[in-house]
């Protein structure tokens, strides 16, 4: 998950809010390793709760420019735009992210939001479903993941009702994304889902 000690500190400082510290050894460690797009992600992100928006979207679009191919950037790029008041750019890059990855409950929420404050209600409604169906299975994969690692991954809590729902920030990969670390394959991937998805019964 982390590249050398000083990323995990700077993780860690990010966990502990102190941001400030933790983009001065991001900065150190992506000097190190230029082409690391979770670095600038995660310092991106720091950036984000500093409320320096050039150097966040900067970060996040060197990010995407190093894995294009990977869901998680764009959700992570639309929650900063979303966070800087840029929505219709935020709804663009979370429907990248949910057409590249269709299993994350994260982005589906957020784009419902997103499209509420539009005032495209009947799609919102879609995406909150959509949201609600892939939080069930994201317990049912984590109850898979505690008995095959033996600990438990948190999932960012999402509110049920739209009326409290809020945006759930990208700061940790879904866990989908760990799951799909374990599956190397796609179709291994689809088969996985469907035996979650039937209860963990092999039909």
């Amino acid at each position: 998950m982390f590249i050398n000690k000083e990323h995990e500190s700077a993780y860690k400082l990010m966990q502990e809010l102190h941001y400030e510290k933790a983009v001065k050894l991001y900065s150190k460690v992506i000097t190190q390793h230029p082409n690391a797009p979770e670095l600038y992600s995660e310092r991106g992100v720091a950036y984000i709760h500093l409320q320096q928006q050039e150097k966040s979207m900067a970060d996040l679009n060197k990010s995407v420019e190093l894995q294009p191919d990977y869901a998680y950037r764009y959700a992570s790029r639309g929650h900063a735009k979303d966070f800087f008041g840029d929505i219709d750019g935020a709804i663009e890059d979370y429907e990248i992210a949910a057409e590249m990855d269709p299993n994350d409950p994260i982005v589906y929420n957020n784009l419902g939001l997103l499209l509420e404050k539009k005032g495209n209600m009947i799609s919102a409604k879609e995406k909150f479903r959509r949201s609600d169906a892939l939080r069930e299975q994201e317990k049912n994969l984590q109850n898979v993941v505690s008995e095959i690692e033996g600990k438990t991954i948190e999932i960012p809590e999402i509110q049920a009702n739209s009326n409290e729902r809020k945006i759930v920030g990208q700061e940790k990969e879904s866990t989908a994304e760990e799951m799909k670390k374990i599956f190397t394959k796609k179709s291994q991937w689809k088969e996985f889902l469907k035996f979650v998805t039937n209860g963990f019964k092999i039909k």
